[in-house]
């Protein structure tokens, strides 16, 4: 009887994992909306990504005579399951400069084409991988597939810089999102560790090798199916659980929507008056200058 390999192995332990996060992020979607400013649900997203890859990489295994199509499969929900993760994290990012900065000046425009870089390299490496099953294709498969790669990475350099621009403005943020941003600034080094596993995979070799193939490519060792199972442990799973685990804690503990409260009631997040134009009454969705005369006494 066919038996699974340590990267099926890994697969299906990535199964039980992800079930709880899928409940947990859901509630959390629940809580803050289903908007693309709320990055729990991209979180959400990535759970069901990758509850469907690890039963896909076993099939693959398990499955007799081999189907390529179940590799190619779980090859794409490989890579494709970075987007969401990166899209989370842009999520995240506008929530922490809501009624911020992040709401003025070119920065709109920024988070947008952030994300439809996201979207362009999501698309770039599905087609990638489809295409890896028709031989007179290979080559083209592969050029979409490491332009994909690519531009994850760029995406996470730009996350990065907008992360940094935020850190540069928290004195306007609001409270419970500097909290947020903690997190962030906490889960990008994993993150981006994830991201170069992404890029080195592509560059691996063929998408749909099987158990019974080999590669001679000097990435051999990042390759989904037939690398060193322990780089993708470390450098794929171990990642994704530690940045997972780091958003799904954040967003469980913080109440951000007491911000509003904090701000409705003329404090700010930091202890300072907060004080409306003459003649303009105060609305949630609109953020006046800080006062810095003196601190709130209640």
């Amino acid at each position: 009887m066919p038996s699974l390999n340590d990267h099926g192995k890994l697969g299906a332990a990535t199964i039980p994992f992800y079930v709880p996060i899928l409940i947990i992020s859901f509630v959390l979607v629940l809580r803050h909306g289903f908007t693309r400013d709320s990055g729990w649900i991209f979180v959400f997203i990535f759970s069901i990504v990758r509850i469907l890859g690890g039963a896909l990489l076993i099939a693959a295994q398990l499955v007799r005579p081999g189907n390529t199509n179940l590799y190619v499969a779980a090859s794409i929900l490989e890579a494709a399951g970075l987007s969401p993760l990166l899209l989370a994290t842009l999520g995240f990012l506008r929530t922490v400069g809501k009624n911020s900065f992040s709401e003025h000046g070119r920065m709109p425009n920024v988070f947008r084409l952030l994300g439809l870089l996201g979207i362009v390299a999501l698309a770039l490496s599905i087609y990638g991988g489809i295409i890896a099953t028709v031989p007179s294709d290979q080559s083209k498969s592969n050029t979409f597939r490491h332009i994909g790669s690519i531009l994850f990475a760029v995406f996470y350099g730009l996350l990065a810089a907008v992360h940094a621009v935020c850190w540069l403005h928290a004195d306007t943020l609001m409270k419970h999102r500097r909290t947020l941003l903690i997190g962030i600034s906490l889960a990008l080094p994993f993150l981006g560790v994830r991201v170069v596993y992404t890029v080195l995979a592509s560059f691996s070799g063929s998408p749909i090798a099987t158990s019974t193939t080999t590669t001679t490519n000097s990435l051999s060792k990042f390759n989904l199916i037939n690398g060193d199972w322990r780089i993708y442990l470390v450098m794929a799973l171990v990642m994704e659980y530690i940045v997972v685990i780091i958003y799904t804690t954040v967003g469980a503990m913080l109440p951000l929507q007491k911000d509003f409260h904090l701000n409705y009631e003329g404090v700010s997040s930091r202890g300072m008056q907060l004080r409306p134009p003459p003649q303009q009454p105060y609305d949630h969705r609109t953020v006046y200058p800080l006062q810095r005369q003196a601190a709130y006494a209640a």
